[in-house]
């Protein structure tokens, strides 16, 4: 799709919510995981990236190691 990828993945630390507003997510477990490590008084917006997309199908973005170069279009799609 020639969209340039060049990021490192890390985890998510306890500090990112002082640091960044927003901490976006890709699936419920995510979603459920993040809420349980935000600190109280926290106000970072945890969300997950599908809900920005207007679509509720969308709300859920599966993993697309599993699907092949089909699950990777869809997630560009998305």
């Amino acid at each position: 799709n020639g969209v340039p990828v060049n990021h490192r993945a890390r985890r998510v630390r306890k500090s990112d919510f002082a640091e960044f507003d927003h901490i976006l997510c890709m699936d419920q477990s995510n979603y459920e995981d993040l809420l349980r490590m935000k600190p109280k008084g926290s106000d970072a917006r945890v969300a997950l990236f599908g809900s920005f997309s207007g679509r509720a199908e969308d709300r859920i973005i599966e993993d697309p190691y599993y699907g092949g170069d089909d699950g990777f279009q869809t997630n560009f799609e998305q």
